[in-house]
């Protein structure tokens, strides 16, 4: 009865999700923020770029999250889902470097004047 809301999710589940949230949130961030601060450089009000970059970091931060439970979930045998899991880990750990560095380069860093 006291089940937490992980224990519902299947191992292959966390890890495919893990893997799109990591890499949809690297993605936007890359060509929504960078794209969008670039694109809007004449402009001094693009104050969406750094909210946009702060939803992207943790967005990949729940993906990484639930990559390390499908991994920890499945690690106790070798199987197709423990692979999986740690694929999924690999994916997301990369998408996670890359969206938490690229959000801290647009909030540090003015493109414009580059």
């Amino acid at each position: 009865m006291n089940e937490e809301p992980a224990a519902r999710l299947s191992p292959r589940a966390g890890a495919l999700a893990g893997m799109a949230l990591g890499g949809l949130a690297w993605f936007v961030l890359l060509f929504g923020g960078f794209g969008g601060a670039r694109a809007s450089c004449p402009q001094t009000g693009h104050m969406w770029v750094q909210a946009l970059a702060v939803a992207c970091a943790l967005a990949a931060t729940v993906g990484f999250g639930l990559a390390i439970w499908a991994y920890r979930a499945s690690a106790s045998e070798p199987s197709a889902e423990w692979l999986l899991g740690a694929a999924g880990l690999y994916v997301t750990t990369l998408a996670w470097a890359g969206t938490v560095t690229g959000a801290v380069a647009l909030l540090a860093v003015d493109l414009c004047s580059i």
